[in-house]
């Protein structure tokens, strides 16, 4: 799980920069920031086949604007 402190028209390209490389986008949240008009913070949910390695991680972590917030394991229905 991703945090982003954006604004609304800068979200398709950090989308576009995370889902490089199999990283799929499960969802993204979006909260206003409060400290500027038209600034939010999407809380972006990713999933990734056999899991994030330490590598995807610092390449995720690179992207600007985007924090690691944590990992979660999930359970299939």
């Amino acid at each position: 799980m991703f945090v982003a402190n954006i604004t609304g028209e800068q979200l398709p390209g950090v989308l576009a920069k995370v889902c490089e490389g199999g990283t799929e986008l499960v969802c993204a949240h979006d909260r206003p920031e409060g400290s500027a008009l038209g600034t939010y913070r999407y809380v972006i949910e990713l999933a990734r086949e056999g899991g994030f390695d330490d590598a995807e991680l610092k390449r995720l972590e690179g992207i600007d604007r985007l924090t690691y917030l944590g990992s979660y394991g999930c359970v299939e229905v």
